[in-house]
């Protein structure tokens, strides 16, 4: 029995992921609306650091690259080694979130579905 594991990620990698696959340290969830949940929480991504002024006084702030859209990925994890990752506050999250890195390279021919949200909800692209 195969066991489906789910990555979500920007919609400008997606390219290079069913090219590629995914390295080691990937993240994965067991449900594709948690592995979206991660991806909203980091709010973007970091782009560099930037300076804004604010009553005439200069800060540095990150600055981050957003998207409306994700994009998930099923991969067959099956035979993988994947190790929990204890990653998330256990309350903030539902019961039954489940998050793990896969410790091996997951191979393209792994992928086994791929699904879009936007603006957090799934979509039927």
């Amino acid at each position: 029995m195969s066991r489906i594991l789910y990555h979500a990620t920007w919609p400008d990698v997606v390219d290079a992921i069913e090219a590629d696959g995914f390295h080691p340290g990937t993240f994965l969830a067991n449900r594709p609306e948690y592995a979206v949940g991660f991806v909203r929480l980091r709010g973007g991504r970091f782009k560099g650091i930037r300076e804004i002024t604010h009553e005439g006084e200069v800060f540095t702030v990150p600055d981050y690259e957003t998207f409306d859209e994700i994009v998930v990925f099923g991969v067959d994890a099956t035979g993988l080694e994947v190790i929990e990752s204890h990653d998330h506050n256990p309350s903030f999250f539902p019961e039954d979130l489940e998050s793990f890195i896969v410790a091996d390279v997951i191979a393209p021919e792994r992928i086994v579905e791929r699904v879009h949200y936007e603006n957090g909800r799934r979509t039927n692209r």
